[in-house]
């Protein structure tokens, strides 16, 4: 079976009004899993730099057409930043916005975007 080496970025870091996560999953069969937890995955860990909370750059030996999907959770921007206001809340956690984006590894192992509205 033909395969791509492909690279992919997972990190987390400190933004503005919280903390800013991305994470990489890879289709199979019925259910998506951490890239990192794929067969023959090599995942490196990257030294922190400041405002860095970790970072590591995994490798994968891929087969074209297989499907990948990023999750990106960033610090809500309608969170206000008034400290007293946060304090008089009931919601005391970090909004969340979460954005999943949806890939297909290229025969030359690059990343085409899928249709958000049908991933499959």
């Amino acid at each position: 079976m033909l395969t791509v080496e492909i690279e992919l970025s997972c990190f987390e870091i400190i933004a503005v009004r919280g903390v800013r996560r991305v994470a990489w999953y890879v289709a199979e069969e019925e259910r998506w899993v951490p890239v990192a937890s794929t067969l023959g995955a090599r995942v490196e860990n990257r030294d922190s730099s400041p405002g860095v909370v970790w970072r590591r750059q995994i490798f994968l030996s891929i087969a074209p057409g297989t499907k990948l999907m990023r999750i990106e959770s960033r610090p809500d921007k309608t969170r206000t930043s008034d400290p007293v206001v946060y304090l008089w809340k009931r919601e005391r956690g970090a909004r969340q916005d979460v954005v999943r984006s949806y890939f297909r590894v290229g025969s030359a192992g690059g990343l085409e975007r899928i249709d958000v509205s049908s991933p499959e």
